[in-house]
């Protein structure tokens, strides 16, 4: 790829709808991203029965056994859904690409777990590309992603580009 893909700091939909708040300007919190990475892994299974057979009636049990945690935990030992590797969130909330502008807009337009907090941090962000401070996390392997000066508005051209061909497919 020769042109940058993430939007970055005027963007920050990744930095507000991370549930552990583990978004760096230009890095991750792994062990706080690990926290909801795997939503139906093996530790989540572990909780689930260590609450399991602490419940006293059996109308407990069997709300549990229809929760949609025990239904997870069956999908992930099935099809490998929610079992490995990432929290949905930041890659569902993401705008880049045109599946995204295709299929996910309009449901994910809002961001539930936005704070002030978060947005204050994206706002520092953004200030401290803008003022030219060194960036924690941005190295020359990584800055291809966003380029040099950051966003450019390839994503928006992108989108405009896709929306006038699908008006052309209709």
């Amino acid at each position: 790829m020769e042109e940058q893909v993430c939007i970055g700091e005027s963007c920050s939909r990744c930095l507000h709808s991370c549930p552990p708040d583990a978004v760096r300007q230009w890095g991750l919190d792994k062990a706080a991203c690990a926290t909801e990475a795997q939503e139906f892994g093996f530790a989540q299974v572990t909780k689930f029965f260590d609450r399991f057979f602490n419940l006293s009636s059996s109308e407990e049990r069997k709300s549990a056994i229809e929760s949609r945690d025990l239904f997870g935990f069956w999908q992930g030992l099935l099809r490998v859904v929610g079992s490995f590797g990432d929290c949905p969130r930041c890659l569902a909330v993401c705008p880049v690409g045109n599946d995204y502008h295709a299929h996910l807009a309009d449901i994910q337009k809002h961001i539930p777990e936005k704070t002030p907090e978060k947005t204050a941090k994206a706002a520092a962000f953004k200030q401290a590309r803008k003022e030219g401070h060194e960036l924690a996390g941005l190295s020359e392997w990584n800055v291809r992603w966003v380029g040099e000066k950051g966003y450019q508005g390839i994503v928006a051209r992108q989108l405009q580009e896709f929306k006038k061909r699908q008006k052309e497919r209709q």
